[in-house]
């Protein structure tokens, strides 16, 4: 079928490429019409110079691509499987992914945990699966130390095992800093992977206001919370000198601009007597440094990511355009993806971002229940421990369809409205204050509840309707009757 789609298209005058799998598979798997193939395949290729698959064309034409397992990907990473063997806190852990139902869509998993069981580790434990361990000089100091398992015996050894496009890759810790990886990983990574820590400081970067690109900084920030992003306003005002020399540098820059101006959803971004200026709706424009610490640490992975792909797509000899960010693909994994943000835009950071880069998959973990709603049920992994146990379980309920506190209730194993101590008293206190038919051990409930709501400073301005005293029999028919209200009675 792809050999008689090429050829139709092959002896026609369209000038539409067909299916690029049909033109790639043809070319690899048969000899046939190979000269009109390539004759024909090169007047496209320079008739079409910035579509997504002109690079691989080009490649294709000159023979110099023979497999289909390469550095940069034709459709997005979908990680399958991730397995765990002695590393750190898992002992035996095995979990899978959601693949998403689009293939031309990015994958995002959204991880959950309390505070120490492990997300961390599990991002850490894919970039060790994904990265190549024999280049040293791309790691950041001590990414292979202290990987043993604290409940294991000296002869356990960590093993990691990540499935990702129908291929097991496989890492292995013998000892501390030594490292074995099957099978051998040729460039830095299997894909374009970039990662970020929860320190990973801001778009301010470093105290030397640098743009680096190189010694696997595109990692560093997970590993150690002293490495810096790249300066975001350094490379902004180096992309706004390049929209001044060429057009397609003035797209470039006004793709990036646009961006940015979604992401951290302000009216405009400029650049002007070499500063950058930011200007919120309604607001005056204030210098890009003055943001607040939600905006700047936002900026600085986005535009991080940005100029690193970019960067790679250089290297790499891919065309890049102004719609780059639509056909950008590889893997990020971000530790607290909301880190500082308003509630506002807690809710919109998943969709924004998967609006912006569609074709690029994610890893990331929250701690809030409103980032979830961004996220379909089959994106969300819970990470728990029990007796000593990890396990991961996928979402069920949508959380698109639930109140924050059912969220909070669903997801992250908090029950009630108020789930703290003084929250429960002074919801009891609030009906107690208002029940004039309370008996006498409500009463002494009462002046309890108030003493304690006042010693922790949470005692309100209410008034206290007075008691109505009616007969034994009629008190407690009444009584009876209100035990009988919902907690969540309003008082």
């Amino acid at each position: 079928i792809a050999e008689n789609k090429l050829l139709e298209w092959l002896n026609s005058d369209n000038g539409v490429l067909p299916e690029a799998g049909a033109v790639y598979y043809t070319w690899l798997k048969t000899g046939a019409n190979a000269e009109k193939i390539v004759q024909r395949l090169n007047q496209w290729q320079q008739a079409n110079p910035h579509h997504p698959d002109s690079y691989r064309i080009a490649q294709l034409t000159r023979g110099e691509c023979q497999s289909t397992d390469k550095f940069y990907p034709d459709l997005p990473i979908t990680l399958r499987s991730l397995n765990l063997t002695h590393a750190r806190k898992f002992t035996d852990f095995a979990t899978t992914f959601s693949i998403p139902a689009d293939p031309k869509l990015g994958q995002w998993v959204v991880i959950l945990g309390e505070n120490g069981v492990g997300k961390t580790t599990l991002l850490r434990c894919l970039i060790l699966a994904l990265r190549n361990v024999e280049k040293r000089d791309i790691w950041p100091q001590y990414a292979f130390t202290d990987w043993e398992n604290v409940n294991a015996s000296d002869a356990a050894k960590p093993e990691i095992k990540v499935e990702t496009n129908n291929k097991q890759f496989l890492t292995r810790i013998p000892a501390p800093g030594e490292v074995e990886q099957e099978p051998r990983i040729e460039n830095n990574s299997v894909y374009p992977l970039f990662a970020y820590g929860c320190r990973r400081g801001s778009a301010l970067g470093g105290a030397l206001r640098a743009v680096e690109m190189g010694g696997g900084m595109e990692v560093a920030t997970l590993f150690d919370e002293g490495a810096a992003l790249v300066h975001a306003e350094t490379w902004l005002k180096e992309l706004d000198g390049d929209a001044a020399k060429s057009e397609q540098g003035k797209a470039l820059f006004d793709s990036v601009i646009t961006a940015l101006k979604s992401m951290l959803m302000v009216e405009n971004v400029f650049v002007k007597d070499m500063l950058v200026w930011v200007q919120e709706a309604g607001k005056q424009a204030v210098p890009f440094r003055y943001l607040s610490d939600a905006y700047l640490t936002t900026a600085g992975w986005f535009l991080d990511l940005l100029a690193r792909w970019l960067h790679m797509a250089r290297q790499e000899n891919i065309a890049v355009n102004a719609n780059f960010m639509a056909e950008m693909r590889g893997l990020v994994l971000i530790d607290e993806i909301d880190l500082h943000l308003h509630p506002r835009l807690q809710i919109d950071i998943i969709p924004r971002t998967r609006k912006l880069l569609p074709q690029m998959s994610f890893v990331v973990t929250t701690h809030n229940a409103l980032t979830l709603l961004g996220a379909q049920p089959e994106e969300i992994r819970i990470l728990r421990e029990e007796a000593g146990v990890l396990t991961m379980t996928p979402g069920v309920e949508p959380p698109q369809l639930l109140t924050p506190a059912q969220i909070l209730h669903s997801y992250f194993g908090i029950d009630g409205y108020r789930p703290s101590d003084i929250g429960r008293a002074l919801k009891r206190y609030a009906f107690l204050a208002d029940f004039s038919l309370r008996n006498d051990a409500e009463e002494a409930e009462l002046m309890q509840l108030r003493a304690t709501l006042d010693a922790a400073n949470s005692l309100p301005d209410w008034e206290i309707t007075p008691r109505e005293i009616l007969d034994v029999e009629t008190s407690a028919d009444a009584a009876t009757g209100m035990a009988g209200e919902s907690d969540d009675t309003p008082a």
